[in-house]
């Protein structure tokens, strides 16, 4: 199983993606804004989520919220 993003791209790990929406994270005091570029650190192929590095911290990130760039 692959896991895409919003406009149908295959994800890869070490691609570059970009955020396509405004997202509030829980934890976090401030959210993460449209336009923030991230490195894929992982698919998690349970949950099909794209785990990204933010700071010391990893989270997971729905593909349909993303887009590779």
């Amino acid at each position: 199983m692959e896991i895409k993003d919003t406009n149908g791209t295959q994800i890869s790990i070490g691609d570059t993606v970009h955020l396509i929406k405004d997202l509030k994270v829980k934890g976090m005091s401030k959210g993460l804004k449209r336009g923030t570029t991230f490195k894929v650190r992982d698919l998690t192929m349970d949950d099909e989520s794209v785990e990204v590095k933010i700071g010391k911290s990893t989270i997971g990130l729905k593909p349909e919220y993303v887009k590779v760039g």
